[in-house]
């Protein structure tokens, strides 16, 4: 018998799934009520509700009831899933600390342009 989204355990699924939509820069929001998908997911402007299920994970009677219902949650059962169904590209998928590398050298570039500009003190 399947449960109908009583208290709840998170899937295994989830954590690199989470991992991965932080890595392309995507905002998320866990959601745990009876039946409703795992994450709200916002990326580029838009939002999308996942359903985080391991390989062969099932859906609850409630989550079935849901996408009767209308509601249009994507099921995603692996990190690669999660991030194609948001609409990521490869150029997404740079890892944080490479994207914080370059952010630092276009500050610190930006940095350097001003000092240039300004007048060197006590020289005329």
């Amino acid at each position: 018998m399947r449960r109908v989204g009583q208290t709840r355990k998170r899937d295994t699924a989830e954590a690199a799934i989470v991992a991965a939509l932080h890595q392309v820069g995507a905002q998320f929001m866990r959601i745990s009520a009876p039946g409703a998908p795992d994450l709200l997911v916002l990326f580029r402007g838009r939002v999308w509700l996942l359903e985080c299920k391991s390989p062969s994970g099932r859906a609850t009677i409630a989550q079935e009831a849901m996408k009767v219902a209308g509601w249009p949650v994507i099921v995603v059962r692996s990190p690669l899933d999660a991030v194609e169904a948001i609409g990521a590209t490869a150029k997404d998928l740079l890892p944080n600390a490479v994207k914080a590398m370059a952010l630092r050298d276009l500050d610190q570039a930006r940095e350097d342009e001003k000092r240039a500009a300004r007048p060197l003190k006590g020289v005329t």
